[in-house]
């Protein structure tokens, strides 16, 4: 259901971008979620490993890069692009 939201929810609010098939839209939104779940899975991976951070801060900290970074760029110009 939060995927779901979270598509709907930049789909017509944050990028505003309905004009655009949707069908196309929630394939690359899945491609991005996919992505997404690789490199937060890494991350945490690696963050509580080779370093002395416990999973929980580690979980926040990469959580953080990933949404910020990754999550945002990739909706704007690859799954909501103009």
């Amino acid at each position: 259901m939060g995927a779901i939201t979270n598509f709907l929810l930049g789909r017509y609010w944050a990028f505003d971008s309905s004009e655009d098939d949707i069908k196309y839209q929630a394939g690359r939104y899945g491609i991005v979620s996919a992505g997404s779940l690789c490199l937060n899975t890494a991350g945490l991976y690696l963050l509580t490993e080779f370093t002395s951070l416990e999973s929980l801060p580690a979980k926040v900290i990469v959580g953080i890069l990933v949404a910020v970074t990754y999550n945002y760029l990739m909706q704007k110009y690859f799954v909501f692009r103009k």
